[in-house]
This record gives C-alpha cells, sequence and structure tokens, in this order.
C-alpha cells in the first residue's frame, strides 16, 4: 500500500543524513585520505540495507533494479561532472 511506502521513504531520509553526518565527522578526525574512503563506502549503505531487505522477502527482481539503477545514475553522474571539470 501506498502509506507504507511513504512512511518508509519519509524514514530513510534521516538515516541517510545521520549516515552522512557520522562519516563525515569520522572523516574530520581521522583525516582525508581515510575520511575519503569511509565516504565512499557509506555512501551507498541505505541501499545496501535496502537491498539485503528485499533479498530476504524474496524480491530479486526490484533488488537488481535498484541496484542496476544506482550504478548507472552514478556513473552517468560522475561521467557528467567530469565533463563539465
Amino acid at each position: 500500500p501506498q502509506y507504507i511506502f511513504a512512511t518508509n521513504f519519509v524514514a530513510i531520509i534521516p538515516l541517510a543524513w545521520l549516515i552522512g553526518k557520522a562519516t563525515e565527522d569520522v572523516a574530520a578526525k581521522v583525516g582525508e585520505t581515510f575520511g575519503g574512503l569511509l565516504n565512499a563506502t557509506f555512501g551507498n549503505v541505505v541501499e545496501m540495507l535496502l537491498c539485503v531487505a528485499g533479498i530476504r522477502n524474496g524480491e530479486i527482481g526490484v533488488v537488481q533494479c535498484t541496484l542496476l539503477g544506482s550504478i548507472l545514475s552514478n556513473l552517468l553522474l560522475v561521467m557528467g561532472c567530469a565533463f563539465l571539470a
């Protein structure tokens, strides 16, 4: 149902913010190189949590499409930014 989707969507927003804030705080303490590695690692942790939940519920097609969309959007965003730089 739509109310479940809307509730889950709203719940993910603070989770993503909290993870981003935590990695930024840790990156400020440990240095630029390790901080960049942490940001790259934990930048997609929300998507991975959603994928694990999808696999547990047997929704393999949804997980595959989610991962494909994530990969394509990251590739297009990075390539587009590289072309503009």
